[in-house]
């Protein structure tokens, strides 16, 4: 026969494993779950005058405000991808000289392009990359080298141009180029 210890324990148990009630006598109350969220940290910049912190705040919120990154450039016209896709097999060898000496070479690279009256390239302007500098004097002058489809006495204009680079790998396949300002579609 069971004592009143054995079937407390049975009814700890049950309680915990949900398979049982617990039994009136040793009725078993878990405590309250405690919510505890981080304190706000608030770190005011140093000063000599020992302005009022709500001042050094605001100043920190407009400081801020005006270090926001630049908005996007415009997109190409489709006649302008067009042309920059044309380009992509060449582009293509210049990414994979780079790969063939880091197997994880791999990211977008940005270039302005401005193209003159009659659609000359007239210079390119890559932005800052980690990537090797001869992968990008590669794609630098296969990007010179466009012609885009412009009147011959219109106006200069800059043309952003960004080329996503994508490593070789057995779920992705050989190394390849794709338009780095669209979302990257990796074909599943």
């Amino acid at each position: 026969m069971l004592g009143r210890m054995d079937l407390a324990a049975i009814g700890l148990v049950g309680a915990v494993v949900g398979c049982a009630e617990p039994s009136t006598s040793s009725a078993i109350v878990a405590p309250a779950p405690v919510v505890v969220a981080p304190a706000p940290v608030v770190v005011a910049p140093a000063s000599d005058a020992g302005s009022a912190p709500a001042a050094s705040t605001a100043a920190s919120a407009a400081s801020t405000a005006e270090t926001a990154p630049p908005a996007p450039p415009p997109a190409l016209s489709v006649r302008d991808e067009a042309v920059v896709r044309a380009a992509h097999p060449r582009l293509l060898a210049c990414y994979k000289s780079g790969v063939a000496a880091d197997k994880e070479l791999g990211g977008v690279v940005s270039f302005a392009l401005d193209v003159g009256s009659g659609g000359k390239v007239l210079a390119v302007l890559p932005a800052p990359s980690t990537f090797p500098a001869s992968v990008i004097a590669c794609m630098t002058k296969r990007l010179e080298a466009l012609r885009f489809e412009r009147p011959k006495d219109g106006p200069s204009e800059s043309l952003p141009v960004a080329i996503r680079c994508i490593p070789p790998s057995p779920y992705d396949g050989p190394a390849r180029v794709e338009d780095g300002s669209k979302p990257h579609d990796p074909g599943f």
